[in-house]
């Protein structure tokens, strides 16, 4: 059925093909893919044909090893499927229910503050994200990676989100919010394969409670996909290291190649994770699980290239591997960002706390490396794991990635976080006080318990986006036939985004850019003004029509001064009209 399907493409006239293939450029101008472009993908079609026929041939002419084969898989993803579900069962043991219990604790708390923070206000990536990509169909989504926002299977998440339930932000939010639901029981059953189930409710906990996590749960990007796929990768390999597992070996395989998808910097966590599986395998394991390992990685390697195909040939593949975001920086500027960096990185602390509590959740997943017996060494193994890879990868690009970028890896470090904890507290707890660690989950799971709450009353954003729907609203009665609403980065797309929610449209505003600003409004009769009050400084900075572009010569002597007709507590609406042709 493949083969047949990619040598009809190959057979049909190009220009028909090419007709079907409609790219949509981010000022919605259409375009037919390049004749050159359709030509090539009719080529790749008949080879893909080739070896679909292939391999249909090889299969029926080595029909028994392939049964014999698929038997095997069937019988080893049986093994995996019974493993877990025995884990399971061993929970709901009279004796071990307590953890079960604690457990839906932690989950109903961490799934109640998340869904508490679905209600913060549409923010500019996510509305980028949504306007350029999400919304778009699937040949455009997949095939556009003009800029780093598109994480793309996240974006083809979001995008069968919009198509069920709409372009609520809840609805946009919705993958992201499910990963870093899912992702509180994915750190406690890493945390039983790799520690103990006392570690594993702490780790649960903190998972739970951690702002950044909470944050991007309800944030319409793809970091708590990405974070989610890199734990169940470090599952899968927490049952390689012990034995050849050819369903693991498909977990892996599959999380990570979906990881990378979302984002490349599934590097990191994938760097993490084959380094423990290394690491921690027996010396007669090692040189054969070596092997496996080459091997996935160069499946991983083929099907991610093969994924990302379309945005390279659209696109150029420079946009993938050498965007602004992931260029060599000069040393001398790499080195003199790294504090920075590390900063902001301790600041990823729970509960907006001061960032001595940063300082203490490093100090305790250091203080898992002092632990004793086979915790201990299980915990220095993760945590050479993350300090020889992430390290050295970041030194060999020289480049300062965003602390977002090791949300990744946050779940996997939290996990040493609850094992330092524990050591910590069993350690200046008296011995006969405490039994099976139970007084140190109990401390623990308490300490989690006053982060959470912490957080749920931690204020609500109420900054500059808050207002940005009422922006719309207020400016909407205004508007006539023709008029155009213009402001900077980071308010165009948010408020794009609420013009189309408002029925006016996303192409009734305008991103507003200082090196082309005046010649831009030149085009326009009316135009209404949103600017930020006290813009601070960002990487894109901030227009004001009160600034120094509103004495240019081109606003000047072809515009009336401007005149303020609206103001929100964070924003400030002015009208501009052209005084003559």
């Amino acid at each position: 059925m493949v083969a047949g399907g990619c040598f009809a493409i190959f057979l049909l006239p190009a220009e028909t093909v090419q007709g079907a293939l409609i790219l949509v450029e981010h000022n919605d101008s259409t375009t037919p893919m390049r004749l050159d472009l359709v030509t090539k993908l009719q080529l790749g079609s008949l080879f893909t044909a080739a070896a679909a026929a292939g391999l249909g041939w090889f299969a029926y002419r080595e029909r028994r090893t392939v049964l014999a084969f698929l038997g095997f898989a069937l019988e080893d993803a049986h093994a995996l499927g019974r493993e877990i579900w025995d884990g399971a069962a061993r929970l709901a043991r009279p004796g071990e229910r307590w953890k079960l219990v604690a457990l839906g604790g932690v989950m109903l708390a961490g799934g109640a503050l998340r869904v508490a923070a679905l209600d913060a206000p549409m923010r500019y990536d996510e509305s980028y994200t949504f306007q350029y990509h999400a919304s778009r169909d699937v040949l455009n989504l997949v095939s556009d990676y003009t800029t780093p926002n598109n994480h793309i299977f996240h974006s083809l998440l979001v995008h069968c989100s919009y198509l069920l339930w709409g372009d609520s932000p809840a609805a946009l939010r919705l993958p992201a919010l499910l990963a870093g639901w899912l992702l509180i029981p994915g750190v406690f059953w890493l945390g039983r394969r790799l520690l103990d189930d006392q570690t594993a409710l702490i780790a649960a906990g903190f998972v739970a409670v951690s702002h950044p996590l909470i944050a991007y749960s309800a944030n319409a990007r793809g970091y708590t996909l990405v974070a989610l796929f890199a734990v169940v990768g470090f599952l899968a390999a927490t049952r390689l290291s012990a034995a050849p597992s050819l369903s693991g070996w498909g977990v892996l395989v599959c999380a990570s190649i979906l990881g990378f998808f979302t984002l490349p910097v599934m590097l990191y966590g994938y760097a993490v994770i084959s380094f423990w599986l290394i690491a921690s395998a027996t010396k007669e394991r090692r040189r054969p699980l070596l092997y496996e390992l080459v091997v996935a990685s160069a499946v991983v390697a083929v099907v991610t290239a093969v994924l990302y195909l379309p945005s390279a040939v659209r696109c150029g593949i420079s946009n993938i591997i050498s965007n602004q975001f992931v260029r060599p920086l000069a040393l001398l500027e790499f080195l003199g960002g790294l504090p920075a960096l590390a900063a902001e990185l301790v600041g990823y602390r729970p509960g907006g706390l001061p960032p001595a509590a940063g300082m203490a959740m490093v100090a305790a997943a250091g203080a898992s490396f002092f632990g004793s017996g086979a915790l201990g060494r299980r915990s220095r193994l993760v945590l050479g794991a993350v300090l020889l890879t992430i390290p050295p990868i970041i030194a060999l690009q020289r480049v300062l990635p965003y602390a977002r970028v090791f949300l990744v890896v946050l779940p996997i470090c939290l996990v040493l976080v609850a094992a330092g904890l524990r050591r910590v507290i069993e350690a200046v707890a008296p011995r006969d006080r405490w039994r099976d660690g139970r007084v140190a989950l109990a401390a623990a799971l308490l300490l989690a318990g006053l982060l959470g709450a912490a957080e749920w009353k931690r204020p609500k954003p109420a900054g500059l986006f808050t207002d940005l729907a009422a922006v719309i609203e207020q400016l909407k009665p205004m508007l006539s036939g023709g008029d155009h609403i213009v402001a900077g980065i980071p308010l165009s797309e948010p408020l794009r985004y609420h013009a189309r929610r408002a029925g006016l449209g996303g192409r009734v505003v305008h991103e507003f850019r200082d090196f082309w600003g005046p010649r831009q409004l030149n085009r326009y009769d009316t135009i209404y003004f949103v600017e930020e009050k006290n813009a601070r400084v960002r990487v894109f900075t901030t227009w004001t029509i009160e600034a120094v572009p509103i004495s240019h010569p081109v606003l000047r002597e072809k515009f009336h001064p401007p005149e303020r007709v609206g103001e929100t507590r964070w924003t400030r609406l002015y009208r501009l009209r052209r005084a003559s042709r």
